[in-house]
């Protein structure tokens, strides 16, 4: 601030003094002050309060001539909206609260033949279709909100909240995937072919409940969780009685992550969970489901008057990692699942396993999905993904035929097993096309001259988050 003064004395008589004053300021720095007029005058006269001197006080006229530069100011923050392949998402203006919306679809052409009668149509079909909503408040609530919507119509897929009670520890309550396996818990973008394999069928899809995950350390997370419970490949729609179940796992993340990075681009993790469940069925209600093929046909059913009744305990072992474009996963599973049949107690076991190969040539390969190192829409060639597996299962009934094939004839064992091969074009992200070949041996040859061969062959593109 600079200032000038000057005084000017009256005749004696008048007893009167002038000062002349200029101000010259800069504006405040405070953006949400409003800056004040460019020129501002004003006069006015400082009289004495009393004279009590022996020299009289002369009052003093003040005018005053002040200068100020006024700043530019700054909008109000406001809301963000981006919109990609993720989806729609809306930031607020503090960016404390989300909301994002996104589609995902899976849409394939299939080729189905075999030796084995029935199976699925050729044709397209739309294998996924599934709109989801989710978004998040401050840093300790998350939520996420999916419909599947079928040509049979409309169910809930996901519908939970997640709360972080502390920066190491999580709590999911609602509709979600329950802690087992590796494949079945991956999201269906990231998986190398267009459907799972045999091993994953043990295990619920979705279930109602509470899980708890912890990560006592950077490369060690555990999760425990109490379900409504829902039979293998199932998701849950009511309450069936006695059928509450528990899960456990665990992960050790020992070299990496989950993908490769620039920094890190190899990456190893290896697990462990367990699954324990009561289930009381009826002969009415036997609480016991069938399982098809890739091609739509029966591996696996069960004789008339059977019905699960007691405690089911499945566990799975598994391992992925792999090294920039490459990744390689593996899993066992077993299931035993107690049965009665005619009153008389007795057990079914399963055991599978599974074994996936994949390499992405100009991209990055993981159990998160493959990412190109230039997607299409950036101008790039976007990555060559190329895949293969394996994937058997044994299922075995203890004391009696309680199995039943594709030819409806019992029997106490079924083996079926099967190979794939995949050829993938990831354009993005978010977006592929692929072709998958599956080959699977119907292990029923008590009624056929000879082992039955399903042949599919699909023509898929997968898109959104």
């Amino acid at each position: 601030m600079i200032r000038n003064a000057c005084r000017l004395a009256a005749l004696p008589p008048l007893l009167f003094t002038l000062k002349c004053t200029s101000l010259a300021s800069a504006a405040p720095n405070d953006p949400n002050e409003h800056s004040p007029p460019k020129h501002h005058i004003h006069a006015r006269i400082d009289a004495p309060l009393n004279n009590t001197e022996d020299v009289p006080q002369q009052p003093t006229f003040v005018f005053e001539y002040n200068y100020q530069q006024p700043q530019q100011q700054l909008a109000d923050p406001k809301p963000s909206v981006k919109v990609d392949e993720d989806g729609l998402n809306v930031y607020s203006a503090d960016q404390r609260f989300h909301l994002g919306i996104s589609p995902f679809m899976q849409f394939a052409y299939r080729i189905n033949h075999s030796d084995a009668p029935g199976g699925s149509p050729n044709g397209f079909l739309l294998q996924k279709f599934r709109p989801s909503l989710r978004g998040s408040y401050n840093d300790f609530l998350d939520y996420k909100f999916t419909l599947d919507i079928k040509s049979n119509g409309i169910a809930i897929h996901d519908a939970f909240v997640d709360l972080r009670v502390h920066p190491r520890v999580t709590l999911r309550l609602g509709m979600q995937k329950p802690i087992f396996g590796s494949e079945q818990r991956q999201s269906t973008r990231n998986n190398l072919f267009l459907s799972r394999s045999m091993a994953s069928s043990i295990g619920a899809s979705r279930d109602l409940g509470l899980a708890l995950d912890t990560r006592p350390h950077d490369r060690l997370r555990i999760e425990l969780g109490v379900y409504n419970g829902v039979n293998n490949e199932q998701s849950f729609r009511s309450i069936t009685p006695g059928s509450v179940a528990f899960n456990a796992g665990a992960r050790w993340a020992a070299i990496g992550k989950d993908g490769a990075t620039e920094q890190a681009p190899g990456y190893l993790t290896f697990g462990a969970a367990t699954h324990l469940r009561r289930i009381d069925g009826t002969t009415q209600a036997a609480q016991l489901h069938a399982q098809d093929s890739i091609g739509g046909r029966l591996l696996r059913d069960y004789a008339p008057d059977v019905y699960a009744n007691g405690r089911k305990f499945d566990s799975t072992a598994f391992m992925y990692g792999g090294y920039d474009g490459f990744y390689l996963l593996a899993e066992f599973m077993t299931s035993n699942q107690q049965i009665t049949f005619e009153n008389a107690p007795t057990r079914i076991v399963e055991h599978a396993w599974h074994l996936a190969l994949s390499y992405a040539f100009g991209g990055t390969n993981g159990w998160n999905g493959t990412t190109p190192h230039r997607s299409v829409f950036d101008g790039g060639l976007g990555a060559l993904r190329i895949s293969a597996r394996v994937h058997v299962k044994n299922m075995r009934s203890r004391n009696g035929q309680y199995l039943v094939g594709l030819s409806q004839t019992p029997t106490d064992q079924l083996t079926p097993a099967s190979l794939g091969a995949s050829l993938a074009w990831q354009l993005s992200k978010r977006i592929r096309v692929q072709t998958d070949y599956d080959v699977t041996r119907i292990d029923d040859e008590i009624a056929f001259q000879k082992v039955p061969l399903e042949h599919v062959v699909r023509f898929g593109i997968t898109a959104g988050y």
